[in-house]
């Protein structure tokens, strides 16, 4: 990003002379509406690291023509007063309130530390079947379209096969067509209940799972050792760790922030009403179900249903607003 940085100044310089820093930040003018150098480099963030800086330059001018014609579309809708548009008002207001809402987790995501090697050695000790004995397997997948009852009859079969060329032979002597694949994957890049699986069985043994209106059947062809030292893994437990601490973090302070919140559900998004009798935490828990929203009202219009105040939320109700907010 230095480079570029570089690259999009030098641009900037060449485009007219400058009156200090500010000018020297501007790349170009539609009817007066400035262009700055800064909107060009959130364009390229992208950009892989170690651009010859020919093509950086080529990509910073094809941005900037890209931004001079999204300036001159956006001049033309305020001229039309589309930003006056009820949905171009709500799209508006929702793309700064997720803008907002990045804003705060990045920055609150920013302020956790990262892992110490203790830390990092801990982990790295706790799994061996990922880094210190990690292996790598050779697998021969078969996707074959059964009944439920077809999938019954074809799990004692798969127990008891050598091979895949054994089940691919039954399966078709069943006339049941497949569709097979082979792949390579190394142990900590696999499920954790199906790698226990594939460590206990022996080269050629296959095991059965479920798919819609299907059978998977997965055959450890063979393993080989692939150990990580903690220094090779040091790079991805770090990141891991990192991101797991920020996630942790993320949730709390979330927590915290809406716990203190006053909000309310309003109209049809207002909770049910805890029967009476019924336990208070049967009540908490129907209310941390139901979506953290408020409804929006028209103006001039009545809420007829009831008005309720939000409980807290539970922490997997944050997950998963964070997961669609990130």
């Amino acid at each position: 990003m230095a480079l570029l940085a570089v690259l999009v100044l030098s641009l900037a310089a060449c485009s007219g002379p400058g009156d200090g820093t500010t000018a020297s930040q501007i790349v170009a003018r539609v009817n007066g509406q400035e262009i700055s150098v800064h909107q060009i480099n959130q364009r390229m963030q992208a950009l892989p690291p170690g651009t010859a800086a020919s093509a950086a330059q080529a990509q910073a001018r094809e941005v900037l023509e890209r931004l001079i014609s999204q300036e001159v579309a956006v001049q033309q809708a305020l001229a039309a007063k589309l930003d006056r548009e009820p949905n171009v008002m709500q799209a508006l207001t929702a793309a700064r309130r997720e803008v907002l809402a990045r804003a705060w987790l990045d920055r609150v995501a920013a302020g956790v530390e990262a892992p110490d090697v203790a830390a990092l050695r801990t982990v790295y000790d706790a799994q061996p079947d990922r880094f210190a004995a990690r292996q790598v397997f050779d697998l021969q997948e078969l996707l074959v379209p059964v009944t439920p009852a077809q999938f019954e009859a074809l799990r004692q079969r798969v127990q008891t096969a050598r091979s895949a060329e054994e089940i691919g032979a039954h399966l078709r002597a069943q006339g049941l067509p497949l569709q097979a694949a082979r792949s390579t994957v190394a142990s900590d890049a696999v499920p954790p209940a199906l790698l226990q699986r594939l460590l206990a069985m022996r080269d050629g043994q296959a095991v059965l799972m479920g798919a819609p209106g299907a059978a998977r059947i997965v055959v450890r062809v063979r393993a080989k050792p692939a150990p990580l030292s903690f220094e090779q893994a040091r790079p991805r437990l770090q990141q891991t760790l990192l991101t797991q601490r920020r996630n942790e973090t993320l949730v709390a302070r979330l927590d915290e922030a809406t716990r203190a919140a006053e909000v309310e559900r309003l109209g049809d998004f207002a909770a049910p009403a805890v029967v009476a009798g019924a336990s208070a935490g049967a009540g908490t828990a129907a209310a941390a179900d139901t979506t953290k929203l408020a409804t929006p009202v028209a103006p001039g219009s009545t809420v007829a249903a009831p008005t309720t105040r939000e409980s807290p939320a539970s922490p997997e109700d944050i997950r998963k607003g964070l997961a669609g907010l990130q």
